[in-house]
């Protein structure tokens, strides 16, 4: 029946019908509180990821403010670092400059000293020449004080005064040769060392050149600081304005940062609300799981009841025939309680055996798999341990698994898989002859079915082995 009841409508029923009635809406309002608390989680799950997204993009745009600040630090550390360097240079090339105008003075000097050292050795060279013409005077000289002495000496007394004065001028001509070699010797000395000083003179001469030649290299290198402090300055400036643009992005960057806080504050408030939605849903589903379940108990057929019939059924039939293989000692009671899940490789999503695996896969499959037959609306009848471990499923959902496409694997590869999903979890855990709950099946690539689960407890022994699930389809 479709639409609203009206009042008359509700007394014309039995109560019956109307029980039936309400059961079924109470069906329909448990599956869409299922499909809506099944997109609330996902919504949910998605303010998660993006609440940690925010984080991560906060902590990075945190990371980048600091480094900015770092980076307009070292700008302004640079920057007057290459105005001390430049300062330093420009004084530098100063000195050099000065050292250079010094190179060229001596230069100067040293030349100077070389062209007149030639025009020092000739007056030598005449003053040697002149004490020569000096020295043979002194000679004849003496040699005419000789021949004086001699005249007086034959002259006797009359001559007397005339040895006096050649006496003297032979005095005077000794004293004038010793003067004139003393003057030789001294003029000797002079050549030698004006000579050496010639020299010594020519070689610093061609040094003083080849440095004045030098310094065309100096002035070369003096051009090179010239445009090396000019680079500097424009470096200077750029990095100055590398600077303020790191402090500019700094500050925004703090602006990014504290918004995003804000966004991420206001998601983790969204997951919140979402989260408390999402509980009130999933309370509200059960609750009306918990009036169909009551329905059922009180002997109300609804359309529910031939599938909890069927379950009930097919959970003793699984349960006879293992405890049956435990009796015979196929198997013990021990190995059927196993909870060594063994992962199987490269495979995803997981999966995994057991050491009773091979036994379910030869008992289950011929007890499942005709419930599919009973109807249409049937989707799947399976077997699952109490922890959500299905060792089997049907057969159009146990293809062999592909390695690299786990999307394709969740929806057509289903066996040998755990489940921890609401609804897995409640069957694991359930003790009661039958639960009904509503199923969002997980198909993968963001694909749900929502489906009715009818599940029904497998005890081995008197212990809670597992249960055989099945769902329908809403």
């Amino acid at each position: 029946m479709e639409g609203m009841l009206d009042r008359r409508d509700i007394i014309e029923m039995d109560a019956d019908r109307l029980i039936g009635v309400l059961a079924e809406r109470i069906g329909r309002l448990g599956i869409n509180s299922a499909d809506i608390a099944g997109r609330i989680f996902d919504v949910s799950t998605r303010i998660a990821a993006q609440t940690e997204l925010l984080s991560k993009v906060s902590a990075a745009t945190a990371a980048m403010e600091s480094s900015n600040g770092q980076i307009a630090l070292a700008a302004a550390e640079s920057r007057e670092a290459a105005g001390t360097m430049a300062e330093r240079m420009t004084h530098s090339q100063g000195a050099i400059k000065q050292a250079m105008a010094d190179i060229f003075g001596l230069v100067d000097s040293t030349q100077r000293i070389e062209r007149q050292l030639p025009g020092l050795q000739g007056s030598l060279e005449r003053v040697g020449k002149a004490t020569q013409e000096i020295e043979i005077i002194a000679r004849a000289t003496n040699m005419l004080a000789l021949n004086a002495t001699i005249e007086a000496a034959r002259a006797g007394e009359a001559g007397r005064g005339f040895t006096v004065v050649a006496n003297e001028v032979k005095e005077l001509s000794r004293r004038t040769s010793d003067m004139v070699k003393t003057i030789q010797g001294t003029v000797a000395e002079l050549r030698d060392q004006i000579t050496a000083l010639i020299t010594e003179s020519g070689a610093a001469t061609g040094a003083a050149a080849s440095a004045q030649a030098g310094t065309g290299a100096i002035g070369e290198a003096i051009a090179g600081i010239d445009e090396v402090c000019v680079s500097m300055d424009t470096m200077a400036g750029r990095i100055a304005e590398m600077a303020a643009g790191a402090e500019d992005n700094s500050r925004q960057c703090s602006q990014v940062v504290a918004e995003i806080r804000q966004v991420a504050d206001n998601e983790a408030l969204s997951k919140a609300d979402a989260e408390q939605v999402s509980a009130a849903t999933y309370q509200l589903l059960e609750h009306g799981e918990d009036l169909i379940e009551m329905l059922a108990n009180a002997g109300i057929e609804t359309v529910d009841t031939p599938y909890i019939r069927t379950v009930q059924a097919t959970a003793a039939e699984m349960a006879a025939l293992l405890e049956q293989a435990i009796d015979c000692g196929e198997i013990d009671l021990e190995t059927m309680f196993d909870e060594d899940y063994r992962e199987i490789p490269n495979i995803r999503p997981e999966r995994y055996t057991t050491r009773w695996l091979p036994l379910l896969e030869k008992l289950a499959p011929p007890v499942v798999e005709p419930k599919l037959d009973i109807s249409p609306d049937v989707v799947l009848c399976t077997v699952t341990d109490r922890n959500g471990y299905m060792p089997v499923h049907n057969k159009q959902y146990s293809h062999p698994p592909r390695q690299d496409d786990p999307a394709w694997n969740m929806a057509n590869s289903r066996h040998r898989m755990r489940f921890y999903d609401r609804t897995a979890i409640r069957c694991g855990k359930s003790t009661k002859p039958f639960l009904v709950q509503t199923f969002r099946r997980n198909l993968g690539n963001g694909q749900f079915q929502v489906l009715k689960d009818i599940s029904s407890p497998i005890f081995l022994k008197g212990r809670l082995w597992g249960n055989v699930r099945l769902c329908v389809k809403a």
